[in-house]
């Protein structure tokens, strides 16, 4: 309520024209999710282990410990564009699969690693809330390489 009328307020402080101009330049700077193929929770536990794709939480280290998707490997999103290469190098040709608490962080690590060339990204439907959620298994450990 409170954020409404201090949206409010800012609106009529703002020309017209401004606010059409700020809403596109926050699009435009908020990393999405949008345009990358998702896999939903089925198709991801459905896949054969020896086709299955590299799944990498982006969480921070405290996140992904205190629970994340079997088989996960935790890249942290403020090191994503700096192991690239190595999560290509882990990939070994496997789709890789992105995911977070919501999607935002997810869209960051995608937007680093196509910059960086790292091609078969897909983003895990609805993320870690989603997922635990659903009640799948949940594993709970420190982080681990796959």
């Amino acid at each position: 309520m409170m954020i409404r009328r201090i949206l409010g307020v800012a609106i009529r402080m703002v020309p017209a024209g401004a606010i059409a101009g700020a809403l596109t330049m926050i699009v435009a700077c908020n990393p999405s999710t949008d345009g990358l193929p998702t896999i939903s929770a089925a198709q991801l536990t459905a896949a054969p282990k020896q086709s299955r794709p590299l799944i990498v939480d982006v969480r921070t280290t405290a996140e992904f410990a205190a629970g994340h998707v079997p088989g996960a490997w935790n890249v942290p999103v403020d090191e994503v564009a700096a192991r690239a290469e190595e999560i290509r190098d882990h990939a070994k040709g496997r789709d890789v699969v992105l995911y977070c608490q919501s999607g935002r962080r997810a869209g960051m690590a995608a937007d680093a690693l196509k910059t960086r060339g790292v091609a078969q990204l897909f983003h895990l439907d609805g993320d870690f809330a989603e997922w635990s959620r659903s009640g799948l298994p949940v594993e709970r450990d420190a982080a681990v390489s796959p």
